[in-house]
Parts: C-alpha cells; structure tokens; sequence
C-alpha cells in the first residue's frame, strides 16, 4: 500500500517548493519514508537551485554521495531537485537556495 501527502509553500515571488511524503511497504522496510522535493518557476528566467541537507541524520539522498544537490530549472517548469530515503528515526535538517 502506498500514501501520498503533498505541501507546497512559495518560497519566493514565482518559486513554489513542493514536498511529496510517500509512505509505503513495497520494496522497502516499512520505517522508511520517501520526501521528494520538486521546485515549480513561474519566471522567464533560469534558476540554479541549491538544496543541502547536510546534518541530517539516517537521511539518504538518492543518485548522490553528498548531502547537497544542485539543479538547473528552466523557465516555467517543475522539476524534481531531490529524492530522500527517511530511514528509522531520522532527523532532517535542509537549507535551500
């Protein structure tokens, strides 16, 4: 069984950060949590952005060795900038730029 639990926030005029939580028991161990950040531009022009997440802890960051991603958006899109695995009582710390 999978749940989905969306939060979106406009962390700046035109930026919008949405958070989708699945929680679910199909290929993983029932603890885990899976966050996947996306960042939705409604602006003409490009955005680097920046999402750290060093100092978390049982936090893993997918199709990464660090703690911090780095994503180029394009004008009038919605991209994925981050896919975390919550492990068993995890502590997560994020900083966005």
């Amino acid at each position: 069984m999978t749940d989905f639990n969306v939060t979106s926030k406009e962390i700046a005029p035109g930026i919008f950060l949405h958070k989708q939580q699945i929680t679910t028991n199909v290929g993983r161990t029932e603890s885990d949590i899976i966050y996947i950040f996306k960042i939705e531009l409604q602006k003409l022009n490009s955005l680097e952005f920046v999402a750290d997440f060093s100092g978390s802890e049982n936090v893993l960051l997918e199709d990464s060795d660090k703690m911090v991603s780095i994503t180029k958006i394009k004008p009038f899109s919605t991209q994925i900038v981050a896919k975390l695995v919550l492990k068993k009582e995890w502590k997560l710390k994020s900083k966005f730029k």
